[in-house]
């Protein structure tokens, strides 16, 4: 979904939960201002309103996003890779 696109109004999915087994190795690709167990804190600013998985002001909570391999640790952190580059908005 893109950032500028509207969440759509209902969704009849469910979470699922995922908890990695003791001793799996995670990669995460960050800003050095977040340490590697980190989360980020940062809200969405409204009319911009950031990436499809950042926090708003009306739903806060902080993110993190592990990959168990090197491949997607990168691609989930697409900001980096842009050219030019494109700082994310705190």
């Amino acid at each position: 979904m893109s950032p500028n696109q509207a969440a759509p109004q209902r969704f009849d999915g469910a979470p699922e939960p995922f908890l990695p087994a003791a001793g799996t190795r995670l990669t995460r690709v960050h800003s050095a201002k977040f340490g590697v167990t980190e989360f980020n804190p940062n809200v969405a600013v409204r009319h911009l309103r950031g990436g499809r998985f950042d926090a708003t002001p009306g739903d806060e909570y902080s993110f993190l996003y592990p990959a168990d391999d090197d491949r997607t640790a990168v691609s989930e952190d697409g900001n980096s890779l842009m050219a030019p580059y494109t700082p994310r908005v705190p």
